[in-house]
């Protein structure tokens, strides 16, 4: 008897079989876990350094503005 067939017909390797099975879905689970984490977590960094992209674009955008209104009010 090989070993897949001891798996199949004996009671025992189907508790071994179902036990390295679940070991092997629990470490497959456990690592999309973590690389969920991994990407939550750079997306996390690139909304925060976004934002501050669109608040210096904000300030320069105001600076820009508010010198176009001083030189039409100095031109008028």
């Amino acid at each position: 008897m090989n070993l897949i067939d001891w798996l199949i017909q004996t009671p025992v390797g189907n508790v071994a079989f179902l036990a390295i099975a679940i070991f092997i879905v629990g470490v497959l689970v456990m690592s999309n876990a973590k690389k969920q984490r991994e990407v939550e977590r750079h997306n996390a960094k690139v909304k925060t350094e976004t934002e501050l992209w669109m608040a210096n674009i904000e300030t320069l955008l105001e600076e820009i503005r508010d010198e176009l209104r001083a030189k039409r009010r100095q031109d008028d």
